[in-house]
């Protein structure tokens, strides 16, 4: 009987050893969910581009309402926001001679910048007039936080609706 217990005690104590990894593995598990909590509780800044004929009125092209800018915080963190611009691109970015033609700087809808974004809030910036935009011009929405970081948005096509001055000088 005395030797099976000592070479119980002297063989691996598999338990120990299976509890030990297991324990590892759940402060592995726990150390990277901290890290993408932890990276996801500042504010998360999404611009977006709309433009009269995406949002389905009917506005002329060189009307008031032509582009506006969204910016909205997505995430668990108020965002300052220190600036909201309109690029506008004479041709699409990474073809060989494009180049921004114009980074227009816009006012949002009520208050001054910089501006306090609260989580699941937005800020929309107008465009004054459809100076620059026409048919066919390629956008883009640029946010700046009070950090310096720059958030863009997508490119978006200006498409003229049907009447609007664009259509009819290039129909001539």
């Amino acid at each position: 009987m005395a030797a099976g217990y000592a070479a119980l005690a002297s063989g691996p104590d598999w338990v120990a050893r299976t509890l030990a990894l297991l324990s590892l593995v759940a402060a592995v598990a726990s150390i990277a969910i901290s890290w993408y909590l932890w990276r996801k509780s500042g504010p998360e800044i999404i611009v977006l581009v709309n433009t009269a004929t995406s949002r389905g009125t009917p506005v002329p092209v060189g009307s008031d309402d032509v582009v506006d800018v969204e910016v909205r915080n997505a995430g668990r963190m108020p965002a300052m926001i220190r600036e909201v611009n309109l690029r506008i691109w004479d041709q699409e970015p990474g073809r060989r001679g494009s180049k921004s033609s114009t980074c227009l700087t816009l006012e949002p809808a009520y208050g001054d910048l910089p501006v306090a974004v609260p989580p699941t809030g937005y800020i929309s910036a107008k465009m004054a007039d459809g100076t620059g935009v026409s048919a066919g011009t390629l956008v883009q929405g640029v946010a700046v936080t009070g950090a310096g970081q720059v958030y863009e948005s997508a490119l978006k096509q200006i498409n003229a609706s049907p009447g609007s001055k664009a259509e009819d000088a290039s129909s001539r």
